[in-house]
């Protein structure tokens, strides 16, 4: 290896070489610092208000609309009584079950369609 240095470099080396003022950088960088954590803070409070409001307007129609899904999803297929075997079938007898199995039922047919070969 050669030890001798190159002029044009030792002097970039030298020019580089120049005393930083640590205490007002750090100054600098700790204010927008602060001021961008003021900034976040403060989206963070007006985002939680707004959601807040939201929910609070919405609550009262999104539980009615919920409760008339689930209602309406209970409903009986096949009316079979108070006896024991609705009780059995209570959780196949109804149409959610019915949507449940007709959405599977599809969805397998049409993997099936995908991934069919039609080469022979």
């Amino acid at each position: 290896m050669n030890e001798e240095r190159d002029p044009e470099l030792q002097a970039l080396f030298v020019d580089a070489q120049q005393d930083l003022q640590d205490e007002a950088f750090v100054a600098r960088v700790m204010a927008s610092t602060s001021k961008l954590k003021l900034r976040v803070f403060a989206g963070a409070i007006a985002t939680a208000v707004i959601a807040l409001v939201f929910a609070w307007l919405f609550s009262v129609p999104v539980i009615d609309l919920a409760t008339i899904i689930t209602q309406s999803l209970a409903t009986q297929i096949i009316a079979i009584g108070d006896s024991s075997a609705a009780w059995l079938l209570a959780p196949v007898n109804n149409l959610a079950t019915l949507i449940v199995v007709i959405f599977k039922g599809v969805r397998m047919g049409l993997n099936k369609a995908r991934n069919a070969s039609y080469v022979h």
